[in-house]
């Protein structure tokens, strides 16, 4: 009489923990805080990758361990971070619906959704021949355009940061920056992509990107897949915002000191028609520059003495955008009502006045 075989148990795999921290980080980007989108909290494993999307921004990386579905990121973070095994066995237990991971004297079980429900249909990564090197200044660029960008939902092309294939640039009528750098991108009109999703482009240390029908990719020396959702809208033609000969004004050298400081201080501006990023407010008079950063928390002012003779002006800058500004070029052009600070590869405009700033 044959014997009855009892079902496999499955194999389990031995992972390494940091390794598999190390990824999960950096597809954090693509979670959501809340689940806008079915699953968009969660780490999404499939096709021997791990990935992360929430509505604006997908992220992924080669990631195999032997299971493919859905993990809440927070518990699964939380525990990875607390404990210090080197290595890990991991299975997954489908009729207990959940990853079991054992390793020293410990095991843990996270509950898992077996059925992908994030929206995936419409995200392609595209084909290793698709993939460009970035060009030197292209992390720069998106920098500082980001610092520029509006935060106006009610105008949301510029909202967004637009790479054209010569410049990438932002404006929230406030402040301009553009950004000279060629870029791949194919439409001569160039894409926008939301300010909030290219933010992370230079902290993750992007060196390639590429296209496909809806999203520009970006990857890293690490493989890190960094996907934005592009949009073919229309943006405003700047070109003759900043060709304007004004009076010259040298910075003071000591601004970057002062600047830092006073950030401690600066808070978002809580008027919805202007940029809700931290701000610090810019006095000139005859001689004199002031640098003040203000907020419920107090306050920072610091005088500056600098050689400009015109009249008393204002402007409001983000603190990192005068820093970097202040790093890289020391003289600006000032004319009735706006200022220009231009570098080897780049130009920022912002909008003067005795008060508030006024439109660009």
């Amino acid at each position: 009489m044959d014997q009855i075989q009892s079902p496999q148990k499955p194999k389990m795999r031995t992972i390494n923990r940091a390794e598999l921290l190390l990824k999960l980080e950096m597809v954090a980007a693509g979670l959501s805080s809340k689940e806008i989108l079915e699953q968009s909290a969660c780490f999404v494993f499939t096709k021997g990758r791990v990935l992360t999307f929430n509505g604006q921004i997908s992220c992924s990386v080669a990631c195999d361990i032997g299971y493919e579905g859905a993990v809440h990121s927070q518990a699964l973070l939380g525990i990875l971070r607390k404990i210090s095994d080197d290595t890990l066995e991991v299975e997954h237990r489908q009729q207990k619906g959940d990853l079991k991971f054992v390793g020293e004297f410990k095991s843990m079980g996270i509950t898992v959704q077996n059925t992908i429900k994030l929206p995936l249909d419409g995200l392609t990564l595209p084909k290793e021949s698709d993939w460009k090197k970035l060009e030197d200044g292209f992390t720069e660029a998106v920098e500082m355009s980001v610092m520029s960008a509006s935060k106006d939902e009610s105008q949301f092309n510029i909202t967004c940061v637009h790479i054209s294939p010569k410049f990438v640039e932002g404006c929230d009528n406030k402040q301009f920056t553009r950004y000279f750098v060629d870029t791949p991108v194919e439409s001569k009109k160039g894409v926008l992509v939301r300010s909030t999703s290219m933010r992370h482009v230079p902290l993750l240390e992007m060196v390639e990107i590429a296209e496909t029908r809806s999203w520009i990719h970006f990857r890293n020396g690490a493989g890190l897949v960094f996907s934005c959702i592009k949009y073919d809208d229309s943006y405003p033609n700047y070109d003759d915002l900043y060709k304007f000969k004004g009076t010259k004004v040298e910075l003071p050298r000591s601004i970057e000191s002062a600047a830092d400081k006073a950030s401690v201080f600066a808070e978002a501006n809580t008027d919805k028609e202007k940029s809700s990023e931290a701000e610090l407010i810019i006095t000139l008079t005859e001689g004199k520059m002031r640098v003040r950063g203000e907020g419920m928390s107090g306050w920072y002012r610091q005088t500056l003495a600098v050689d400009y003779t015109g009249p008393d002006i204002q402007f409001r800058i983000p603190p990192k955008l005068l820093i970097d500004i202040s790093k890289r070029f020391m003289r600006g052009e000032l004319t009735e009502g706006k200022l220009k600070i231009e570098g080897k590869n780049w130009v920022y405009v912002t909008a003067l006045s005795a008060g508030n700033s006024s439109d660009v």
